[in-house]
């Protein structure tokens, strides 16, 4: 495995452009969302619910809006949703009821996703009808625009905006909910367990009640930006859409009942491992692998955006710490530094 350079101070963009591109399905673009453990922990330490429960859906004015944005730190393993749920503690009752109901749907997802994994892109109670091939976002309508100029600039939306894209893709334009899915991996906290399953309930797919969408969700929450569409005066979605339920499914095999059948139920150890791997799952602090010694990262001569990678340490073996499991030490895969 060859060793990348380490990324200078505010070149980042431009080390993924040159060492990552190929990874990518497009042009690589920098987020306004900063990404980091710093970052993370910023966040929430300044996290502030006052209003949320009455704001969460607002898309414009972008001042207004509740929406805490640290999806993306928990989608990576930067912030814990019981890190998360205690710092929402401390906010307003409605507001926190509000928000810790968001973070019991994303502990939904993980557990749904883990039961039944690929099963997910399976309709879970209806299965929406399929009937038009046309575009189902076209960029003269400035709702679409903006949102989904928005998505791939950003790599994030309010929940209500992705609402807006789901339902515009398959209660209005008929189309596969399953392609529209697709568009998670422009999400800087896409994953196939809470996108799928958000995808599932908008559709009618999952709740057999899918979400209408029309002019009344932009005036109500993003007022002023149906005046600038050069379709006012004839808005394609003036009207309710059609949102006639699909027939039932029985849903993918698992789904319900009984002991899931996906991973093992304790770690299973076939030997010493000679690399740590660490996944989008594990990018935070609490899953680097510490010093053996010292149950720290003394640091060392790479740059500290890798600086587990090796410290010194004589015997140049790690463990993760706290340890999952007794006994269980990875190896640095560059040798000691």
């Amino acid at each position: 495995m060859p060793i990348l350079p380490a990324p200078q101070p505010d070149a980042g963009l431009e080390w993924v452009r040159t060492h990552l591109a190929h990874l990518s399905g497009d042009e690589p673009r920098a987020s306004r969302i900063r990404g980091g453990q710093a970052a993370a922990d910023a966040a929430l330490a300044t996290l502030d619910l006052t209003g949320y429960a009455r704001t969460r859906s607002q898309v414009l004015p972008q001042a207004a809006r509740g929406a805490s944005r640290l999806s993306p730190y928990i989608r990576h393993g930067l912030l814990t949703l019981p890190q998360v749920w205690q710092a929402a503690g401390v906010a307003p009752a409605a507001d926190r009821s509000k928000y810790r109901d968001e973070l019991l749907w994303q502990e939904y997802a993980r557990h749904l996703y883990a039961r039944i994994g690929p099963g997910l892109v399976q309709s879970l109670r209806t299965e929406p009808r399929v009937s038009s091939s046309q575009d189902p976002w076209p960029r003269e309508m400035a709702c679409m625009n903006r949102t989904v100029g928005e998505l791939e600039q950003d790599g994030w939306l309010v929940n209500q905006t992705r609402m807006w894209l789901a339902s515009q893709w398959t209660v209005r334009a008929g189309r596969d909910w399953r392609e529209g899915d697709l568009f998670y991996r422009n999400l800087l906290d896409g994953s196939r367990a809470a996108n799928r399953l958000g995808w599932q309930w908008t559709t009618g797919a999952g709740s057999a009640k899918p979400y209408g969408f029309s002019r009344w969700q932009v005036e109500k929450r993003a007022p002023g930006l149906c005046h600038t569409c050069g379709l006012n005066k004839a808005c394609p979605i003036q009207h309710w859409p059609d949102s006639r339920v699909g027939p039932k499914v029985d849903g993918p095999p698992g789904v319900t009942g009984g002991r899931t059948g996906s991973g093992p139920g304790g770690p299973l150890l076939t030997g010493e491992p000679e690399v740590v791997w660490l996944t989008a799952e594990s990018l935070g602090t609490q899953d680097i692998p510490r010093c053996r010694r010292t149950r720290t990262c003394r640091g060392c001569s790479c740059s500290t955006s890798r600086c587990w990678l090796g410290c010194g340490c004589p015997a140049s073996v790690w463990s993760f710490w706290p340890r999952p499991w007794p006994n269980w030490t990875a190896r640095c895969a560059w040798g000691t530094r």
